[in-house]
C-alpha cells in the first residue's frame, strides 16, 4: 500500500496530527503506538526532556488519512495504564499566536459538537433498544452512562496513595509544589 500526501490549496502537504496528553511518565513510544494501533499512526513523537531524556507525558501521534485520524480522536478519555489520557486535534507547529489559537479553538468546538451528536445518537438507540425489550428508558440511560464512566478498579487509591509505604502520592500535586521537609 504506497502512502500518498494530500495536500491543500496552497500546495502545501496535508498532516493528520494529534496531541495525546496525560500520558503515564513511563511510557514509552511504542507503548503509545500499539495502545493506538486500530487507528493506524504513521509516527509517534514522545516529547522528553533535554537534559534528563525522560518522558514529558504528553506524544503527538500522525496518521496518514482523515479517517484514521478520526479514530484515533476517539481514544480521547480512555485508560492508558492508570491515567486517563487526552487526545485532541492540533493545529501544527507550536506558539500562541491569536490566529492558532481560534484555529484550534473552531476545531475543538467542532469535535464537541460531534461528540455530543454521537452520544445523542448512542442515547437514542438506548432507548430504541429499551422499548423494544420493555424495560424503563431512565434506568438504561443510567447503565449506559455508568459505563462510560467506568473506572479501573482501585483506580483512585493507585493515584492516592504509594501501596507499600501507604504514604501520599506526592507525584500526584505536580511540579514545584513539594513542600518543605520537617
Amino acid at each position: 500500500k504506497k502512502f500518498v500526501r494530500k495536500t491543500n490549496n496552497a500546495g502545501n502537504a496535508v498532516r493528520f496530527i494529534v496531541f495525546v496528553g496525560n500520558l503515564p511518565f513511563k511510557s514509552t513510544v511504542e507503548e503509545v503506538r500499539e495502545f493506538m494501533k486500530a487507528a493506524n499512526p504513521t509516527s509517534v513523537r514522545l516529547m522528553t526532556d533535554k537534559d534528563t531524556g525522560k518522558s514529558r507525558g504528553f506524544a503527538f501521534a500522525e496518521f496518514g488519512t482523515a479517517i484514521d485520524l478520526k479514530h484515533a480522536l476517539n481514544f480521547h478519555h480512555q485508560w492508558l495504564g492508570k491515567k486517563k489520557i487526552n487526545v485532541e486535534l492540533t493545529a501544527g507547529g507550536g506558539g500562541n499566536s491569536t490566529t492558532r489559537k481560534d484555529k484550534l479553538d473552531k476545531r475543538r468546538k467542532d469535535l464537541d459538537k460531534e461528540r455530543e451528536k454521537e452520544r445523542k445518537t448512542k442515547r437514542r438507540k438506548v432507548d430504541e433498544e429499551a422499548g423494544e425489550a420493555g424495560e424503563d428508558a431512565a434506568e438504561t440511560h443510567d447503565a449506559a452512562e455508568e459505563e462510560e464512566e467506568e473506572e479501573p478498579e482501585h483506580a483512585d487509591e493507585a493515584a492516592d496513595f504509594d501501596a507499600k509505604s501507604k504514604k501520599p502520592n506526592r507525584r500526584k500535586r505536580g511540579r514545584g509544589s513539594r513542600q518543605p521537609t520537617k
